[in-house]
C-alpha cells in the first residue's frame, strides 16, 4: 500500500504539510529525527518542525488517502497540495509528486520566476 498523508500544526490544527510515503510510522518518525532536521535545516519544512519541537510540540499526521500503486501516490500528493495549497501555508516547496524514487524533479532544467526564486533564496537563508 502506498499513502498521502498531512503534517498538521498542533497549536492551530492548520495543515502544513502534504507527502506521501509506503511506511507512514517510519515516514513521521524520520520528519522528527534530529539528524534529518539539522540536515535538512535549509528547508521550510523542517525550520516548521524545529520551531514546533523546541516549543514542546510535534507535528500531528493524519493519513488522507490509501492508494495501490506508486503512481496514484504521486498523482494524489500533487492534488492534495493542489487542493490545500489555496487555503493553507503549506511548507511545501514543490508542487508534489517528485518522491525519492530516483526520479528527477520536477523543476530540473526550468527556468523559475522571481517570486519563485526570492521564496527558494528565503527559505535558504532561514527566513
Amino acid at each position: 500500500m502506498f499513502y498521502v498523508y498531512l503534517l498538521i500544526d498542533p497549536r492551530d490544527r492548520s495543515i502544513r504539510y502534504v507527502g506521501a510515503t509506503k511506511n507512514p510510522a517510519k515516514r513521521l518518525q524520520t520528519h522528527l529525527s534530529p539528524s534529518t532536521i539539522s540536515n535538512r535545516q535549509h528547508l521550510y519544512v523542517y525550520r516548521w518542525i524545529k520551531s514546533l519541537i523546541s516549543g514542546g510540540y510535534s507535528p500531528m499526521m493524519q493519513v488522507v488517502e490509501e492508494l495501490t500503486s506508486h503512481e496514484e501516490m504521486m498523482k494524489s500528493e500533487m492534488n492534495w497540495i493542489e487542493k490545500l495549497k489555496k487555503d493553507n501555508k503549506l511548507c511545501n516547496l514543490t508542487i508534489g509528486g517528485d518522491g525519492s524514487n530516483g526520479r528527477a524533479a520536477w523543476n530540473k532544467g526550468r527556468t523559475m520566476g522571481p517570486s519563485f526564486r526570492s521564496r527558494a533564496r528565503l527559505s535558504k537563508l532561514g527566513k
